[in-house]
């Protein structure tokens, strides 16, 4: 093992890639080792590699952390602050797979830490960190469906510690609807096209009433939520 993981600082990207992928596989004998040290090196060796220039190593790197966080997340959850600060700085690079990848492995991360990610400091570096993708995208943006999805497992994993961005997150959710309503209003063939748009922007909308319950009244009451899901009812193929 000690091998392979000395790999994942080799010359050639091609190399670096493939043995992410391939401990990847090994990642349950890492986590469960008797010697806590080679989950630490491990840790920071991806970690580290996240950050690689090149896009192949990136998205690599990022599945292979989903795959140990998901059978370690009591080990990761120490390190995330961390892991987060890393990618926060390099978000800017990503693009494309690795960009999907890493929406993936946040999710990933979300799902198997839970309440672990509450912390204020580690919410201080993922929430930036998703915010300079989702000021980046524009609401037509098919790579915001992915955001949107990891979105959600971030918000069922802080449940109320996300009240703070709820009315961002929840207007943009409506304006999204709206924008589907207009444009099927205009090309009811749109319909098949914006289908995504509308599913990803309502499981987004639920995930936010699950996380405040009654909190989310206010934010219902000052929009046009209600007045939406009625024109959508009209849609007979929906």
């Amino acid at each position: 093992m000690p091998f392979l993981i000395q790999k994942l600082d080799c010359p050639s990207k091609d190399v670096r890639a493939t043995t992410c992928w391939t401990l990847s596989k090994f990642s349950e004998w890492i986590g469960n080792n008797e010697n806590p040290q080679l989950f630490k090196i491990y840790h920071q060796k991806l970690t580290d590699k996240t950050a690689d220039p090149e896009e192949s190593v990136q998205e690599a790197a990022c599945g292979a952390y989903s795959s140990l966080v998901e059978v370690t997340p009591d080990k990761c959850q120490p390190y995330l602050f961390n892991f987060f600060q890393v990618l926060n700085g390099v978000v800017g690079e990503y693009k494309d797979g690795p960009m999907i990848a890493m929406f993936d492995c946040i999710g990933s991360i979300a799902q198997a830490v839970g309440e672990g990610l509450r912390h204020p400091d580690i919410l201080g570096v993922l929430l930036p960190l998703l915010n300079k993708k989702w000021e980046q995208f524009s609401n037509n943006n098919r790579s915001l469906l992915t955001l949107f999805e990891c979105f959600e497992s971030v918000i069922v994993a802080i449940g109320p510690a996300m009240e703070p961005y709820a009315q961002i997150i929840f207007q943009r959710c409506i304006t999204i609807l709206t924008n589907v309503l207009n444009n099927i209003r205009a090309n009811y063939e749109c319909l098949y096209s914006e289908t995504d748009f509308y599913i990803r922007s309502m499981d987004l909308i639920s995930s936010i009433f699950s996380a405040l319950n009654e909190k989310a009244e206010p934010i219902v009451r000052q929009s046009n939520l209600i007045l939406i899901l009625r024109e959508f009812l009209d849609i007979r193929d929906l």
